[in-house]
């Protein structure tokens, strides 16, 4: 069970308004034909995965949210090795993603979002199943938007650790995050 005084008050509120402001704008203003032009754009000119959502979340903020999201991880016994995890049903599981932010969304439009308002999240466990970032075009968004909903919902989303975030050689994250 996540505890927000074991991750520090302040930085916790902090991060939380960051990822609910990036959550709601990847949830509620990228539509699937804005994503695609981006992708197609950025094809052209050689941006491979430059960050498609840049635009609702400062460096800062990103920074914020991963320092968030890591504390409430470590915290709470999230994200280690296990291959079981204990969860309660009614769950949506998710497999690898895949940077496929588009993909994701698309879930998220189709079986109701991760939302208190307009979704399921106030009775639904979402669990992923790991491979959030590989050969997709938005890892760093993808990541951002998972971690967000965790630092959000921190015990409705479980995450588990899949072979790409265990890979210390995964040349084209690490290559996105400096270009970001």
């Amino acid at each position: 069970m996540f505890d927000a005084a074991s991750v520090g008050e302040e930085l916790t509120k902090r991060g939380r308004a960051a990822a609910k402001k990036f959550v709601q704008s990847c949830l509620y203003e990228v539509s699937p034909e804005w994503y695609v032009a981006y992708v197609q754009e950025a094809e052209r000119d050689g941006r491979r995965g430059l960050g498609a959502l840049a635009q609702f979340a400062s460096t800062d903020d990103l920074h914020l949210i991963i320092r968030v999201a890591a504390r409430i991880l470590l915290s709470d016994g999230s994200f280690r090795s296990s291959l079981v995890e204990n969860v309660s049903a009614p769950a949506k599981i998710f497999g690898g993603i895949n940077g496929q932010l588009l993909d994701l969304l698309s879930l998220f439009r189709s079986f109701l979002p991760p939302d208190s308002l307009t979704g399921d999240i106030q009775y639904t466990n979402y669990v992923f199943l790991g491979d959030y970032i590989g050969p997709g075009w938005c890892n760093l968004d993808t990541l951002a938007l998972i971690l967000s909903l965790k630092i959000l919902y921190p015990n409705a989303i479980t995450l588990l650790r899949g072979k790409h975030e265990a890979d210390p050689s995964d040349r084209h994250f690490l290559r996105e995050c400096e270009e970001r």
